[in-house]
């Protein structure tokens, strides 16, 4: 029989803003009340629970009574509750001071609704970067949950687990407790018998040894075929079963009892880590995402941008009215950097449209209740900064309903365009990126989409607003359909020139770029007042020959519920129109594009491949729609047209004219 060994046990509630409320429904029945309803029946299991703010404040208006059950296993000694960012943040990608209010957020919401003083924290994904050391310490934090993948980075071998260390940064330190990858694997999965021997093996020659899982709970009951095997066929029952009749010699802990009971295994100094399908899903780097992902580094570096932006006012602010629209900014700012919007692996992350849209919803909202800090609400204004870190500078217009980000450097196109009364980003697309898993995928095995599909569709370029093409006159819709027009000149990736004047009615941008053939100018005129944005184009042939060409200009759209516009085909050709008005499903806002003269319009959806737990499925991420015209041109010649935008929450029920 081996020596007394301690077994810690660790599990994360968590259900992401934005998500669903018939997903929180589910888990909530299915497994978070199951498992604690379950775990009360054996006072003799202890083990140390996180839930993270956006399940308990879900909870706390929709099942107050579940707060019952923590609070008496609590008292009963049985559970320690785990502190970490209140909305689930990636702790090194926000601000510091945003870490550390995240962190202070939960830990008070745990003292005032359970009554207990948490001084653990769970790191969210596992991302750990060392700074993190200096950040927890400041938030109160004695000890993090990390993986055993972080100690083996460190240097240390798989013997070198069973234990904790203390963690040090700039004389700062803290314990980190590594999760067994081998439990994490054995449970649920594996018999219950199989996660003793596994102990007792590694207690014969480590008498020392402390075990220590830490996972999702939603592996109890949530994910796919767990309900069944968790509960129905009662593995978790036997586990808890078994550690009783193992008790004389394995005594579950809390972390909090294991950091009293042992000393450290030594001082130990982590990389950036995460857990092992983490940094492959990245490319060995959390961060990496940003780069796989402009559409997640867009949604970042706008939070960075919000954050220091509160940050500014919270140094001046002066007057209750002022402080308490700083807190509520600061809480949407927090729900905003809500980790599962920012990233893809095996659940959806980045490609759920809810989760991102949450994300810029929050985000809206923060900087509307600034502007009202900064007595500015109701005035256009321009900032031209580089906001996203390409080393190129971004023109942000703002009036009191839309903000529209524009890219000199990714052809003139709009990034970003808010819709303030509703929260809503309309370019909050995804652009169709190779992943990985695509490879050897047989289309028929692909939920909602045509199982006639040969290839799948990727884009070569990211799908904004006021692109400009210069294409072939023989270029099909349904090359445009597959991402692949006949692109006679690239101005989608050319370095626009740019300056803003002050106009009548508000400010106008003015972007130029030029090839050896053609030059194009763009008039985008932005009104003070309305949610109206007009781009008035110039094309010239500035060769010695003549071009015989169409010009492009392309739109992507989502509206705000996600779904495609009503009352428009999947797929739309129309020969010749002067507006198209692109109606929101479950209403909300519509688009009334004015075109002049009359062009072409190719319309069609934009479908992604994801992968989730259930399989692989055709996602829809936007609209993209494409106004043309022939043009030909002799050696002087140009040719104008424009396209203007009104965004209406009201409109009539025409479509295409």
């Amino acid at each position: 029989m081996p020596a007394t060994t301690d077994f810690a046990i660790a599990l994360h509630f968590h259900q992401p803003i934005g998500n669903f409320d018939e997903i929180f429904e589910r888990a909530y029945n299915r497994c978070y009340l199951k498992f604690l309803k379950l775990l009360r029946r054996y006072p003799e299991i202890k083990m140390s629970l996180h839930f993270s703010g956006s399940l308990l404040s879900w909870i706390e208006e929709n099942h107050p009574e579940f707060f019952n059950i923590v609070i008496k296993l609590i008292k009963a000694g049985q559970i320690e509750i785990i502190s970490g960012g209140f909305y689930e943040p990636i702790l090194p990608i926000v601000r510091e001071e945003d870490a550390i209010g995240q962190i202070k957020m939960l830990t008070s919401y745990i003292k005032e609704n359970f009554k207990f003083k948490s001084i653990g924290a769970w790191i969210p994904e596992r991302v750990w970067e060392p700074q993190l050391v200096s950040t927890l310490k400041e938030a109160g934090i004695k000890y993090a949950i990390v993986d055993d993948a972080h100690f083996i980075k460190a240097g240390l071998d798989k013997s070198g687990i069973y234990g904790y260390y203390m963690a040090e940064y700039n004389s700062e330190k803290i314990a980190l407790f590594g999760s067994d990858k081998n439990l994490r694997y054995f449970i649920p999965f594996k018999k219950p018998k199989q996660t003793i021997d596994y102990i007792k093996r590694v207690t014969r020659n480590n008498p020392k040894a402390i075990f220590f899982y830490g996972d999702d709970a939603e592996k109890f009951g949530e994910w796919p075929g767990t309900y069944r095997l968790v509960y129905e066929n009662r593995w978790l029952e036997n586990f808890f079963k078994v550690l009783i009749d193992n008790s004389s010699w394995l005594k579950t802990v809390t972390l909090k009892q294991a950091l009293a009971k042992r000393t450290p295994l030594g001082r130990i100094y982590v990389p950036s880590a995460s857990y092992d399908e983490m940094l492959k899903w990245s490319g060995g780097d959390f961060r990496n995402f940003l780069t796989k992902y402009p559409e997640s580094n867009q949604m970042h570096k706008k939070m960075m941008l919000v954050s220091k932006r509160i940050s500014c006012l919270r140094q001046k602010a002066s007057g209750e009215k002022m402080k308490k629209l700083l807190g509520l900014a600061t809480e949407h700012l927090y729900k905003a950097e809500s980790n599962c919007g920012y990233w893809h692996g095996l659940f959806g992350g980045l490609y759920l449209f809810n989760l991102r849209a949450a994300i810029y919803e929050n985000l809206i909202k923060a900087e509307v209740l600034c502007s009202h800090c900064e007595l500015c609400c109701a005035i256009s204004n321009i900032q031209i900064i580089d906001y996203n870190c390409d080393n190129y500078k971004e023109i942000i217009f703002s009036n009191r309903l839309i903000s529209a980000y524009f890219s000199p450097r990714k052809g003139g196109a709009l990034l970003e365009l808010d819709y303030k009364p509703l929260s809503v980003n309309l370019i909050n697309t995804l652009s169709r990126k190779k992943e990985a898993y695509h490879k050897g995928i047989n289309p028929a095995a692909v939920r909602g989409g045509s199982v006639k599909k040969k290839k799948f569709i990727y884009d070569s370029y990211q799908k904004y607003s006021f692109l400009d093409h210069i294409i072939s006159k023989e270029s099909t819709y349904r090359q445009f359909k597959a991402g692949h027009l006949k692109e006679r000149l690239d101005f989608i990736n050319r370095n626009y020139s740019y300056k803003v004047k002050n106009s009548k009615d508000g400010r106008m941008i003015i972007l130029k770029a030029l090839s050896d053939k053609v030059s194009i100018e763009k008039k985008i005129a932005l009104h003070k007042k309305a949610a109206d944005i007009r781009a008035d184009y110039s094309v010239k042939n500035i060769s010695a020959s003549t071009l015989d060409i169409s010009f492009g200009i392309e739109f992507n759209i989502i509206m705000p519920d996600g779904n495609p516009p009503r009352n428009l085909e999947a797929y739309t050709r129309v020969k010749s129109a002067s507006n198209l008005n692109i109606k929101s499903k479950t209403g909300g806002i519509n688009l009334d594009f004015h075109i002049k003269p009359k062009s072409r319009i190719w319309i069609c959806p934009i479908n992604t491949i994801s992968r989730s737990e259930k399989g692989y499925k055709y996602i829809y991420q936007g609209t993209s729609m494409l106004f043309s015209w022939p043009l030909k041109l002799l050696p002087g010649n140009e040719k104008i047209v424009s396209v203007g935008i009104n965004l209406l929450e009201n409109c009539s029920n025409r479509h295409i004219s």
